[in-house]
């Protein structure tokens, strides 16, 4: 739907409002919603504002909103009490359908809960609306975000009918990363900031099941296990996915200087058809691709070495349990916007993942990528290669003598 009607419907929803006192609730400020949502790693980046919301209140009543499929990811979480849960995918007219959705959460969750403050962290996101429609609709007195004026295409899209919707908007806080953005909301708010690296929680049915998992891969000799390279062959979007030629070649070279097992993570359809094919170049892999739940593949995680992958949600859960490795992202080191490039805004946060991007975009791309997936193409098998070629170096995992032949 255009842009201008969108807009113009956002604000007779916030007249109306108003005229109907929506936004006028009895929360009280000790009862906190945090809206997020957002997909995996939206939610990996968003558990250091959660510590630290918790830390700074830490006798409040944090409920989070989260999209359903996320909910196992942070089932465990030691910082919210309460779980509420917004999805906000749609097949057709997501304006309307989310505009529903909002309206329902509202009446059956937002205003039951008297909440007195709501956040919504979300810096670059630009499917906000919905946020901030469960804000507002909500009756919470104070609503906290960014102000849309922060980014120059979100502002041009919104044109103001995100920010109508909040009592407060952080307006000139420089922010270098998603990571940072939840955090600096919480400065504004005057509270304090002692950690920002992310962290993920397990149990132990998801050790044990990670543990039978990988079992069944091969051992070297005296039971060592070899090197386990987790490699995730699909994004949120086609555009943002490498080549799985491209995977399946690099990991032959790195099976040519180190003794690893190359193990293929993922859910959605197009994982499972992009591991079908990686398997028919490397036979030897271990195919795990809709086998883990978000917490077992957390701990197949914790108990590998090394990533290769894209810009994914499993990237960010990878970072945060430590691993070191590649991430392949579309957009060229040249893109001119800090936010509209996720190679720096949502770059591997905390950790020894490199970023592999292409240097310059194609004609037509100066702004990023559209629906084709080419510039991603740009990315060469040597470069990613290099980057995990010097990284098992500087574990010392490399054969002796380098570069045997082994298959």
């Amino acid at each position: 739907m255009n842009k201008h009607v969108e807009a113009m419907i956002a604000r007779l929803v916030y007249i109306g409002g108003k005229l109907f006192r929506l936004d006028r609730g009895k929360g009280t400020e000790n009862r906190i919603l945090v809206v997020r949502p957002d997909a995996i790693g939206d939610m990996v980046l968003t558990i250091p504002f959660l510590r630290e919301l918790r830390r700074n209140r830490p006798k409040s009543h944090i409920a989070l909103v989260c999209n359903p499929g996320v909910y196992d990811l942070v089932e465990l979480c030691p910082y919210v009490d309460e779980f509420l849960f917004f999805d906000k995918r749609a097949r057709r007219h997501k304006f309307f359908v989310n505009l529903a959705r909002s309206i329902r959460f509202a009446w059956e969750h937002g205003r039951k809960g008297r909440y007195g403050i709501a956040i919504s962290p979300s810096y670059a996101n630009p499917d906000t609306y919905a946020d901030a429609w469960i804000c507002f609709l909500s009756g919470i007195p104070r609503r906290i975000s960014y102000s849309e004026e922060l980014d120059p295409e979100k502002h041009a899209y919104y044109m103001g009918t995100h920010d109508i919707y909040f009592t407060e908007l952080d307006r000139g806080r420089e922010i270098r990363h998603e990571a940072e953005a939840p955090l600096g909301l919480l400065r504004h708010m005057g509270m304090s900031v002692e950690k920002d690296a992310p962290e993920l929680w397990t149990e132990a049915a998801d050790e044990e099941a990670a543990r039978a998992l990988l079992a069944e891969g091969r051992s070297l000799e005296g039971g060592r296990s070899p090197v386990r390279i987790l490699v995730c062959l699909s994004s949120s979007n086609k555009t943002k996915d490498w080549p799985v030629e491209h995977f399946a070649e690099t990991c032959r070279r790195i099976l040519r200087v180190c003794d690893a097992e190359i193990i293929l993570i993922g859910a959605d359809r197009e994982s499972r058809e992009y591991g079908e094919a990686f398997c028919r170049e490397l036979p030897m892999a271990r195919n795990l691709i809709g086998k883990t739940t978000l917490r077992q593949t957390a701990a197949v995680m914790r108990m590998s070495d090394m990533y290769l992958g894209g810009d994914t949600g499993p990237m960010h859960m990878a970072a945060a349990c430590g691993l070191c490795g590649a991430a392949v992202y579309k957009t060229a080191k040249d893109l001119p916007f800090l936010v509209n490039n996720p190679a720096k805004w949502f770059a591997p946060w905390k950790a020894d993942i490199a970023v592999c991007q292409p240097e310059k975009a194609l004609p037509g791309c100066e702004m990023g990528c559209g629906k084709e997936q080419h510039c991603i193409r740009l990315v060469t098998v040597e470069e990613v290669y290099q980057v995990m070629l010097e990284k098992i170096r500087e574990r010392g995992w490399l054969l002796q003598p380098e570069g045997k032949d082994r298959i």
